[in-house]
């Protein structure tokens, strides 16, 4: 999108340093605002047609505050009532993906975050090439399944824990130790 202050500044060769503040801020806000906005296209996100005429609003303001300043009038006394934050979070808003808010239970949301530390545990042995595991080094190197294994451990039984992408079961010929298979 080409800017019009910019076509402006550059038929009376100014530069940004040349002037006044208000002018200079609203450059800068127009700078923002086409920043995100070229930044929101390279991301094949959408921009909206409303934030483009924003954008041209906040450009024609600026290119009124320059012409003062070029003519030595003061008829652009009227600060724009559009702000590049404005159009920026306009856009974030437009490209955010709204979900719906978690219905899980907060017992079913702790469930969830403890399988995914003791998941990210035993990734940690496995990547290290670890497929045996003795009790001790449970305890040391993954102490959230380790004490997982011994809140609902049974005599006789397979014990152990299980995750999304691992299992550390406990092996039936040796004593303290525990089996690691990823799924």
């Amino acid at each position: 999108m080409e800017l019009a202050y910019k076509k402006v500044m550059a038929e009376n060769n100014l530069t940004l340093e040349q002037l006044p503040e208000d002018a200079k801020i609203g450059v800068k806000e127009v700078e923002l605002a086409a920043n995100s906005i070229r930044l929101t296209e390279t991301r094949k996100q959408t921009v909206k047609p409303d934030k483009f005429e924003k954008l041209k609003v906040l450009d024609k303001w600026c290119v009124r505050e320059i012409l003062d300043f070029v003519e030595g009038t003061n008829k652009n006394t009227n600060m724009p009532n559009i702000t590049a934050k404005e159009i920026i979070t306009g856009i974030e808003k437009d490209n955010s993906t709204t979900t719906p808010a978690d219905t899980r239970s907060a017992e079913e949301i702790a469930q969830f975050e403890l399988g995914t530390a003791i998941d990210a545990e035993l990734k940690t042995q496995h990547d290290a090439g670890k497929v045996e595991l003795t009790l001790a080094e449970i305890k040391t190197a993954c102490p959230k399944a380790y004490a997982e294994i011994f809140s609902a451990y049974k005599e006789g039984e397979d014990n152990g824990v299980e995750t999304t992408h691992y299992s550390l079961i406990e092996l039936k010929d040796k004593t303290e130790t525990y089996k690691l298979t990823k799924k």
